[in-house]
């Protein structure tokens, strides 16, 4: 998502497109809005990559549940 769309439209520039899981903040806090109730769910995925010896790690492993943990959040 292209951040200076995203401010423009907070700035009242005009509109934009993105992602709620990336809006939905902006939506509470009332500095955007959405116009339409239909929805429309994106056929792109996400992966994450790593090789065995980042498995191991901790401190990766910790860095990773976050992602997972918003994902499954979401939906």
């Amino acid at each position: 998502m292209n951040v200076q769309l995203i401010q423009a439209a907070v700035s009242g520039q005009g509109v934009a497109l993105g992602r709620l899981p990336l809006l939905n903040d902006l939506i509470a806090q009332r500095k955007l809005v959405a116009p339409f109730k239909k929805r429309v769910v994106s056929p792109r995925s996400y992966y994450l990559f790593l090789s065995d010896a980042s498995r191991k790690k901790p401190k990766v492993r910790e860095f990773l549940s976050w992602p997972i943990a918003e994902a499954n959040a979401v939906g």
